[in-house]
């Protein structure tokens, strides 16, 4: 819990002016030591000095026979100092701590005294304190945390450099095993004469509370106040967030409603086959090429046999001869029958793909009248 404030701990300001060459250090570090009369300093704010350094420098303010014993603890940005000054030089070492001479700037350290007996130690950080004079407002907030603990230190936080105070303060205080307090509260209120005065209060473990109207129980989120004065960018209402609008709520659940119709079809149309239509579509242009392809056939062979005539006019053939031109013209004759039914099975699924059923023979190609006219037509004579 190391930290760094403008004033001691007795309270007194040492805040300084522009125009002051001294940095006021005040050590926060709160902790039990080896013995009860431990004290600690906090030297990792003196960068650049090493621990001889630092005791050659007690040594010239104080003496070391001053002390019974010192002890450097932590590393580097946390390193500091756990020392026993004597009963003749305690109040004074308290009161000017240990003055350091960096050249252009002077730094005087602070002690804090170690922490005495068993018990939970709590930070608080006060804010939005009352703007009272400074000894008022001392006595008010010593007061009013002494009910919830043993205050260990407190003090008011000053603004760097110039020493403006902004309405913050901390305190330091310690439940002791065994004893009954009140429940430390976020906001903390106490009577000023006939005035009723209040600070805020954040500190470790506390119940959730809310950062705008610093009610406990819910966040600033979920804060009823400070949804009143939000506008809703989707409805133009106040009370809401956009996120939380009805109306875009309502178009985000119709936008998944079609997004997952539109999927379900995609899935339905690709697990089932292709169409009647499509299918005779598919079927025609297979028998029109078929059909080219046997016209081609049959008119080489014509020309193969006019070609073959001319040749020899005079030519007289065999019998095995004749009986094998009597066998082709028959494949001639069977291969235009096939043209034949090619073009009639064409014409028919050219009828089964527009009109969804087969309603030609080989005479025409003219659909019948549906069931329901001639029915209609039956009624009509009989009446």
């Amino acid at each position: 819990m190391h930290g760094e404030v403008l004033n001691n701990s007795t309270d007194t300001s040492t805040a300084q002016t522009p125009n002051s060459q001294v940095r006021s250090i005040k050590t926060r570090i709160w902790r039990h030591a080896r013995t009860s009369n431990g004290y600690f300093l906090d030297v990792s704010k003196i960068s650049n000095l090493t621990d001889q350094q630092h005791l050659i420098q007690i040594d010239k303010q104080y003496k070391a026979s001053s002390f019974t014993g010192v002890k450097f603890l932590g590393k580097n940005k946390q390193r500091y100092i756990e020392i026993y000054p004597n009963e003749e030089i305690e109040q004074r070492f308290l009161t000017e701590g240990v003055l350091y001479d960096l050249g252009s700037s002077k730094v005087q350290l602070f002690p804090c005294k170690s922490v005495n007996g068993e018990g939970k130690l709590i930070q608080v950080n006060l804010t939005d304190i009352p703007f009272f004079h400074k000894d008022q407002l001392l006595h008010d907030l010593k007061e009013v945390m002494g009910h919830f603990g043993t205050l260990l230190d407190i003090g008011l936080n000053y603004e760097q450099p110039m020493g403006w105070f902004m309405g913050s303060d901390y305190a330091i205080i310690q439940q002791l095993l065994g004893e009954v307090y009140p429940k430390l509260s976020h906001t903390i209120t106490w009577t000023n004469g006939s005035d009723n005065e209040f600070c805020h209060a954040p500190f470790p473990d506390m119940p959730i509370w809310c950062r705008y109207c610093h009610d406990e129980g819910h966040t600033k989120f979920e804060c009823k106040k400070a949804l009143a004065h939000i506008i809703c960018y989707n409805c133009d209402l106040s009370g809401h967030r956009q996120a939380d609008s009805q109306d875009q709520q309502h178009q985000q659940h119709q936008q998944t409603q079609q997004e997952q119709i539109a999927l379900e079809e995609s899935t339905t149309e690709a697990s089932q086959p292709s169409p009647p239509g499509d299918q005779a579509e598919i079927n025609l242009a297979q028998d029109n090429a078929n059909l080219q392809d046997l016209d081609a056939a049959i008119k080489d062979q014509n020309l193969e046999d006019e070609e073959n005539d001319g040749d020899d006019d005079e030519y007289m053939p065999s019998a095995s001869e004749e009986e094998s031109i009597i066998e082709d013209m028959r494949d001639l004759e069977s291969d235009k029958d096939e043209v034949a039914n090619f073009h009639q099975q064409q014409q028919q699924e050219v009828n089964i793909f527009t009109y969804g059923a087969v309603y030609s023979d080989s005479n025409t190609q003219t659909p019948p009248n549906s069931a329901y006219s001639s029915n209609y037509n039956e009624s009509t004579a009989n009446h």
